[in-house]
């Protein structure tokens, strides 16, 4: 019996597992045949909305998305209107930028979505995100004039501001002694503690010279009160609070056409002077190179700052014949490398340069330029001050890019608010002369100059 209970197990074993495989079978069988009916949809568009950069009066934003729906087209609300709208596009992702500027005020906040249009429906949309624009900084400043010396100089070139009661001015000066006799060593340096002016004289070689002599000065740069650095025509020369100490001379032959007008650096080790007939000397603290600027204007101006987002340093020198002829280059430096930057909208000649990098960029001259996010591209500069084109600007320095101020010819001193300009030449205004350097630190601007033969110093303070 236990024999034939085995067979009829086996049987049933077998019975088992051919019902299996039948079932394994409908079951694939049925997967390929819903495989074959499945209808297979577009993947869901995606689509983000982000700040890029926010002003006064106009928002950058980034959009950014990927699209499978053939063609359609990009759509931007502000507060539920429409405030841009796109051609039709078919290509697969998206990433641009879109900058509204149409009725925005100062210090207000608004709501943005962004959106694909396909056949006049709207497909998809961004998160909403909430953005408020900038204010504008205060006009209120308080001007006086100082003015030094005793005739036949060439009055003050340069200024910086170290803190409120430390600003430094360097030029020409000369003072008669306590006889009245006229002093003809020139005091190149001009002093501010806060309360009073001191002039200096500041001695050093020149060329061929063996012996200390006081001489003019014509750039300064400060990174503190005992970390400051002038430029003759060809010396430079650093204080470290106690004393002087000459640590490049670039003039290595007569006759010399590369005298210095500017100095911009981050340290001691990493500083740039601009200097005539396309001069550009790099010093790393303990030597010095002559860069190839590719032009023989006459570099007027030079400034650098850290691009926030991308952690690049943008140095930017601006280079021209100022009063010769309108022709101007737009330099960008990079480490030891100096290439051109786009003058496009700009047709007069330019004397200094300031900017935020990546966010605004502002160069001056016959005229006051600027343009938004980036210096290196190719848009067009746009004039701030329509109408007052041939009034020179020599000189641009600023906080923010809300609070900007500018120094020029017949003794005007200009503040930009982030909105618009306003001029202070009811104040600072010159007889006979022009301001050459500005120089603005929190709430104080300092422009400084030369009128009839005497040096000039306006203080404006907020």
């Amino acid at each position: 019996m236990a024999h034939s209970y085995n067979r009829c197990s086996e049987g049933i074993n077998m019975h088992m597992k051919l019902s299996t495989i039948i079932i394994l079978a409908l079951a694939l069988a049925s997967s390929f045949s819903c495989k074959e009916n499945q209808i297979i949809l577009p993947p869901t568009p995606s689509i983000g909305l982000t700040v890029e950069d926010v002003g006064v009066r106009d928002i950058s934003l980034r959009v950014k998305g990927t699209v499978t729906l053939g063609t359609w087209a990009l759509r931007i609300q502000r507060n539920g209107r429409v405030v841009y709208l796109s051609e039709l596009k078919s290509q697969s992702s998206l990433d641009t930028i879109i900058v509204d500027q149409d009725g925005l005020y100062p210090k207000h906040t608004y709501t943005y979505k962004a959106f694909y249009v396909q056949h006049a429906m709207l497909v998809d949309s961004s998160a909403p995100l909430v953005v408020t624009t900038l204010d504008t900084t205060s006009h209120s400043f308080t001007c006086g004039i100082t003015t030094l010396g005793d005739g036949l100089a060439h009055g003050f070139r340069d200024v910086a501001i170290i803190n409120d009661t430390s600003v430094w001015a360097v030029g020409e000066l000369f003072l008669n002694d306590s006889l009245g006799n006229p002093d003809y060593d020139p005091y190149g340096l001009a002093i501010w503690n806060g309360v009073e002016w001191r002039v200096v004289k500041v001695p050093y070689h020149d060329y061929g010279s063996t012996r200390l002599s006081p001489g003019t000065l014509r750039a300064v740069y400060a990174f503190g009160v005992n970390e400051i650095y002038v430029a003759s025509s060809a010396n430079l020369l650093h204080w470290d609070g106690r004393q002087w100490e000459e640590k490049a001379f670039f003039a290595t032959r007569i006759p010399f056409d590369g005298q210095v007008n500017k100095i911009w650096g981050t340290s001691g080790a990493n500083l740039y002077c601009g200097g005539n007939n396309g001069a550009i000397y790099f010093v790393n603290g303990t030597q010095w190179q002559k860069l190839e600027s590719g032009t023989t204007l006459d570099i007027t101006d030079i400034w650098g700052a850290r691009n926030e987002k991308t952690g690049e340093m943008e140095i930017i020198a601006v280079a021209s014949k100022r009063y010769e002829n309108y022709e101007r280059k737009i330099l960008k430096i990079s480490g030891t490398t100096v290439t051109a930057l786009s003058d496009s909208g700009i047709s007069t000649s330019l004397a200094g340069i300031w900017f935020v990098p990546g966010k605004k960029y502002f160069v001056a001259g016959d005229g006051i330029f600027s343009k938004r996010m980036r210096a290196a591209d190719s848009s067009a500069w746009s004039q701030d001050l329509p109408g007052q084109i041939f009034l020179g600007r020599e000189s641009i320095r600023g906080n923010a890019f809300n609070d900007v101020a500018v120094a020029g010819d017949q003794g005007d001193v200009l503040h930009f608010n982030g909105e618009y300009w306003r001029s202070y030449r009811q104040t600072t205004g010159l007889a006979n002369g022009n301001y050459y350097s500005v120089a603005m630190r929190g709430n104080m601007i300092v422009a400084v100059g030369a009128n009839y033969q005497l040096g000039v110093i306006a203080i404006g303070r907020r």
